[in-house]
């Protein structure tokens, strides 16, 4: 079956509203009965009338829950469509408007690192997008661009970091600013494919939060039925713990409480150490999710710290092996110099003798 899709105008659709659910008032409007009616009998209307309101009120609830669900789906479907509409129609705006130089590429790049606008809630993507546009000119006047546009080229970026084209298409820079544009882009396109768990494991975060408020209520006012509670069995990963504390509970009669008290102490009993078994799941699952991530953090830093030092270690190889050149350099330059003032001496010393001669002769 088809999901229809809605404008961002449309309102929700409002719950059904039941003309029955008010007996009171339609006995005003309505023809007054005799008056010596059996009070009892009214009595047990009204209590019939309270529990289909009660009905009535978690059917709405279950509605709601389901139209949230498809408005979400509904609203990730436009979001790819207008994606695909984008890179479809990129090349015909890129015609109509000066093409992009590679330095507004990495500025760009860079902005969006900073501000990051496709993590913000969908009605203020295009604002963040506008932001970004305006934060960028404002550092750069030459830089004349608008958040739409600015948004279609990093999906275009996105795509040509993902095919490893990004590298061809910065034509101009030195190439340390290309390496850090071109690794940039590629942690922000991972980032962008990555939202969507993102999204999932707050929602999961929120759910657990709102469940252990609600067993923290519920364990002050004692039983409330099964389906004001949230369902945390339907999250991936639950215990059989979590699974078991979901079940409904029956109310027993008031005969069967009396003469059933010390088994009905103990049900009550089973069913607080179920909820304090529950909140300890919960809590533990939080602990261990922060220690991964704390320990994936950790890793990343050591690797990190490993590269620096690899780095350092060739930097002083390279500095240690300059130097025993330079040495080198300079005990062959000493030998040369002692070699000429050798020479030197040598030729002193034969232009004495050649005078010597000479004045011998002369006598």
């Amino acid at each position: 079956m088809p999901i229809q899709t809605r404008s961002k105008s449309a309102k929700p659709p409002e719950p059904p509203v039941d003309n029955h659910s008010e007996p009171g008032k339609d006995r005003e409007i309505g023809d007054e009965g005799p008056e010596n009616s059996d009070v009892d009998g009214d009595a047990g209307t009204h209590n019939d009338d309270e529990s289909s309101e009660k009905g009535e009120d978690d059917e709405g609830e279950g509605e709601e829950e389901e139209e949230e669900e498809e408005e979400e789906e509904e609203e990730e479907e436009e979001e790819e469509e207008e994606e695909e509409d984008e890179e479809e129609t990129y090349n015909a705006r890129n015609a109509r408007a000066s093409p992009w130089q590679a330095w507004e590429d990495r500025h760009l790049i860079s902005q969006v690192d900073a501000s990051r606008p496709f993590l913000l809630p969908r009605r203020e993507r295009s604002a963040g997008w506008r932001d970004l546009a305006d934060e960028i000119t404002r550092g750069n006047p030459k830089f004349d661009r608008t958040g739409e546009a600015c948004k279609a080229r990093f999906n275009y970026l996105r795509n040509k970091s993902k095919k490893k084209q990004a590298r061809d298409i910065q034509l101009t820079g030195t190439n340390q600013e290309i390496d850090e544009h071109v690794e940039l882009l590629g942690q922000l396109t991972t980032l962008y494919d990555a939202r969507g768990a993102i999204s999932e494991s707050q929602k999961k975060v929120d759910l657990e939060t709102q469940a252990g408020l609600e067993l923290r209520d519920a364990s002050m006012k004692g039983l409330v039925p099964r389906t004001k509670l949230v369902d945390v069995s339907t999250l991936p990963g639950a215990s059989g713990r979590e699974r078991q504390g979901q079940r409904g509970t029956k109310r027993k009669s008031e005969a069967d409480d009396k003469e059933n008290k010390s088994h009905s102490a103990n049900a009550t009993n089973k069913r607080r150490k179920r909820r304090d078994t529950v909140l300890q799941d919960i809590i533990t699952q939080r602990i261990e999710d922060d220690q991964a991530a704390l320990e994936a953090c950790a890793k990343q830093d050591q690797e990190r710290h490993d590269q620096q030092m690899t780095v350092l270690n060739k930097l002083a190889d390279c500095l240690q092996g300059m130097n025993q050149q330079i040495s080198g350099l300079g005990e062959q330059q000493e030998k040369t110099n002692l070699l000429l003032q050798q020479q030197e001496l040598e030729r002193r010393e034969a232009i004495i003798r050649r005078r010597e001669r000479e004045l011998g002769l002369g006598e």
